[in-house]
């Protein structure tokens, strides 16, 4: 097995687009994803707010934006293929979710 990383974006500000009880069906929806993920499923963690980009002169704070990073997930698998397969059953692409898929080195 290999493990990846899904780097996902949000696309959208929810609480710009979406009322209360819009956010919580799709909150809903996310973790009932997460969950069908299964013994694939190694952890994950939201982000909430902006960041801070540093460079050897320099440092800035990351805007929030709808292009930011929200999160990531570390899943387990035999291949790329079958991590798209996990990506593609997410049913928050239709808010403009996006995944960015890594495979990390084994240790």
């Amino acid at each position: 097995m290999k493990n990846f990383i899904l780097i996902y974006r949000s696309g959208i500000t929810f609480k710009k687009h979406f009322t209360d009880a819009q956010q919580g069906d799709i909150s809903k929806q996310w973790h009932d994803w997460v969950a069908s993920l299964g013994t694939s499923y190694i952890d994950s963690s939201s982000i909430i707010k902006g960041g801070w980009l540093v460079s050897e002169n320099d440092i800035a704070e990351v805007e929030v934006n709808e292009n930011m990073i929200n999160g990531y997930i570390l899943v387990q698998a035999i291949s790329k293929d079958e991590v798209v397969d996990m990506c593609k059953r997410c049913p928050l692409f239709q808010v403009g979710k996006t995944f960015e898929i890594r495979e990390l080195p084994n240790k």
